[in-house]
């Protein structure tokens, strides 16, 4: 049975945000999925990101422990790699805020993204009015 994805993407934003404050790199985060496109294998997978956890620049090892937890309870390798690219997108989507808040699921990144204080971390000045497209 597929895993809803609003569970998927809660836990990618909780994981990514983790990654964000660890200083894990963009290429550890691409490098679990591919990594688990090659293998295909659930305990494969959560090996290679406890052994990149004890890497110097690796995985730090909150988002680590919270990555193995959140593999380990899924059942089939489709809601594993869905997982891994929601993860991918959020990292990809909040790299470059500073100062960034703690986001315990997506319900909070989406409302970030709203708020005032994301367009001035990304070095956007905030103008009221309608949008112009």
């Amino acid at each position: 049975m597929q895993v809803q994805t609003v569970y998927l993407l809660d836990a990618a934003t909780k994981i990514a945000t983790l990654m964000k404050k660890g200083n894990t790199s963009k290429t550890q985060v691409e490098n679990l999925l591919n990594f688990f496109r090659s293998s295909l294998d659930k305990e494969e997978l959560m090996l290679f990101i406890m052994r990149q956890s004890g890497k110097r620049n690796g995985i730090d090892r909150t988002s680590a422990k919270e990555l193995v937890l959140n593999i380990n309870e899924l059942q089939n390798n489709d809601d594993i790699l869905r997982l891994l690219g929601y993860i991918k997108w959020v990292y990809e989507s909040i790299e470059n805020i500073e100062n960034l808040p703690e986001m315990k699921n997506f319900s909070d990144l989406v409302n970030f993204f709203k708020s005032d204080k994301a367009k001035e971390s990304r070095g956007e000045r905030y103008v009221p009015g309608p949008r112009r497209y």
